[in-house]
């Protein structure tokens, strides 16, 4: 959640640090959507408040409404539909960290 909340040159930054060769966003929303349908997957959902889960599943819907094509710039860094639909992403991580719960699961460590 760290990395959804952060700016396009720290999300850049953490791409390029885990060696994915071309730094386009989709690889933060496959990881994300990933851990999401594990924690449902695993049955940890109840682990999380409903606010978190709410977040949570509005980043991940918000994730499927621009993937398949339906926006491919929006996965692009440095193009205005990146910046533009990267805010909305951000401005609910930055909602769901702003939470404060530090003795719940973490599904998008940076590290």
């Amino acid at each position: 959640m760290l990395v959804l909340a952060s700016s396009e040159a720290d999300q850049k930054a953490f791409l390029d640090s885990m060696g994915f060769p071309v730094p386009i966003k989709d690889d933060l929303a496959e990881d994300f959507s990933f851990l999401v349908g594990s924690m449902e997957a695993n049955g940890k959902t109840a682990e999380f408040g409903s606010k978190q889960l709410e977040l949570i599943t509005r980043i991940d819907g918000f994730f499927d409404q621009k993937s398949g094509g339906a926006d491919p710039e929006f996965w692009q860094i440095g193009t205005p539909s990146c910046d533009e639909g990267w805010e909305e992403v951000r401005v609910m991580a930055k909602e769901y960290l702003s939470l404060g719960v530090t003795d719940e699961p973490d599904i998008f460590a940076t590290q």
